[in-house]
Parts: C-alpha cells; structure tokens; sequence
C-alpha cells in the first residue's frame, strides 16, 4: 500500500495486480515467477526467482542473466538487478532450482527516502538500494548463510507411462520413468521488514527453535540491536507501521494479530545482535537535503 493508502499492489499467485482510487490499472503479464512485491513511492517493484512463466523466459535457447527484482511504469517490466551468473537450464537439470530460491526470495519494503529495502527470508542479509538499484547498506548475521533444517536429497519417483505418452511403459513396471524429486528445507528467519515511525527498520525474525525476535535497524547509530517476543511463527506473518504501534498479523486469522506501541518500543530493553555486520554504511541525508 502507497503512504496516502490510495495504491493497493496485489500478489495473487503468479499474477500481480495494482488499483489505484479503487480502480484497477492493468499491468502487463509476468515472464517470471513473482516471490515479493511493494511499492517504492509510486512505483511497483516485484522481486521474482529464477523460474519462467512463459514467452521467452521459458525458451531453453534464451541466454542471459534472469532478472531478480524488476519495476514497471505501466506499459512494460523492466529489470532494475539481475541474477548474475545464473542459468535456468542448469537449475532445472541439475535440481538446483530449490537452492536458488532460497538464496534469491527476499520480503520488501519501500523506505520513506525512497529506498527500496530487500531482507533475504531463509538467510539474514538485509540490503538496502537506491531508486536505481544502486547497493548502499547490507547487513548480515551468521554471514547471512542459508538456514537448512537438513541437506535435499533426491527422491527417485516413477512416473506413470501415460503421464509421458509410453504405453509400454505402464505395463512393465520396470521399464517406467524416472524423476527425481528435491524436497525444499531451507528453513524461514526473516518474515518481514518495515519502516517504523521513528526512521528505523524493523525485521520481524526466527532465532531458531521457535523462537521470535524483533530486531531494529538504527541507522544513525550504525547498530542492529534485538528483543525477544512471544509470538507463535508457524506461518507466514506481516509487518506494518502505524501512526500509533508496530502491527504484526499471520496470514491465518486462528493465528492472531498483535500491536505494540511505538512508546513500549522505544523503552524496551533492545540489545546488540551478536555476529551482526554492516558493510556500506552511510548516514542517510534528512529530508529535503541534497545527497
């Protein structure tokens, strides 16, 4: 949702869709799979992972790096970073699709100075671009590796012989196809991130075990600090500022919704998160001032 709450972007399975005073405005189809969305001012920005929709995305011959977060003025999406280095046949071949969406799906968030704020979901690497998608600040724990609940081993599984058009193939049980199957384990910590009230960012975070924290971003200070809370993170949860408190909401209304206001924040007792690194800092210019 825009600041002035009049743009609502939409994710709805593979398909995004933007409304502008209630009004929908069409966008153009997606060749990429959409993972996160926000708006950065007016502008709608997507992040996507390494897997094609269709067009020329899913065209094995297609050579070039994917795009990984990628803006539209309207008419056309166009790519503000790639994913260098990346081939999609490979993934698809080698059965390494699973790692790249746990290295590359990120939650957004579009910052009041017009920075577009991108938090890795199973790994803790915060970075921090401009408009352009210049880097500017990125911020790690546990030198932001991937959290695995165990190594993905692959699932030989046999395929009916009419799922391939091989008649013989249902009759000799020996001779069916193959596949193989990788299961996903990467494990979730960051499950969103948002601009408080106070020009701080704030990221809602799994420690491990179950445990819940809410660490804030200080940018004027260059510090990551830490407090504990007591909530139950079994599914997917949003972050959102208001005038008056932090909001944090499951997806799953049995869940629960919590608020906590911006006074209990400011005087709760936030601690230095161990193993955090912050590489690129520089002080934000105040409103209004030239950078």
């Amino acid at each position: 949702m825009s600041p002035s709450g009049d743009r609502w972007f939409l994710l709805s399975g593979v398909t995004v869709r933007l409304f502008e005073d209630g009004k929908e405005k069409v966008l153009p189809p997606l060749e990429w799979k959409p993972w996160s969305l926000t708006l950065l001012r007016e502008t709608p920005i997507v992040a996507a992972v390494p897997f094609p929709l269709g067009g020329r995305a899913a065209d094995p011959k297609r050579v070039g790096d994917p795009p990984w977060l990628l803006e539209s003025d309207g008419d056309r999406w166009s790519s503000m970073i790639d994913l260098k280095g990346v081939s999609v046949k490979d993934l698809f071949e080698s059965g390494g699709m699973n790692d790249a969406i746990a290295k590359n799906s990120v939650v957004m968030a579009g910052g009041r100075l017009g920075r577009l704020w991108a938090a890795r979901q199973y790994g803790y690497r915060v970075q921090r671009f401009t408009a352009g998608g210049r880097l500017l600040l990125e911020i790690t724990v546990g030198q932001g590796k991937i959290r695995q609940k165990e190594e993905s081993r692959g699932v030989e599984i046999k395929l009916k012989g009419g799922e391939l058009g091989s008649g013989d193939a249902t009759q000799d049980p020996q001779r069916r196809p193959k596949a193989t199957y990788y299961p996903f384990t990467a494990e979730r910590v960051i499950y969103g991130l948002t601009e408080g009230r106070d020009g701080k960012m704030y990221f809602l975070v799994d420690t491990g075990e179950g445990s819940a924290s809410l660490d804030r971003f200080d940018s004027t200070r260059s510090v990551l600090e830490r407090i504990p809370i007591q909530v139950p993170l079994k599914s997917t949860f949003t972050l959102a500022a208001g005038k008056d408190a932090l909001y944090l909401a499951s997806w799953e209304a049995k869940q629960g919704c919590w608020r906590i206001s911006w006074e209990d924040l400011d005087a709760a007792p936030w601690k230095p998160v161990k193993g955090a690194r912050i590489d690129g800092f520089a002080p934000e210019p105040r409103p209004g001032a030239s950078e």
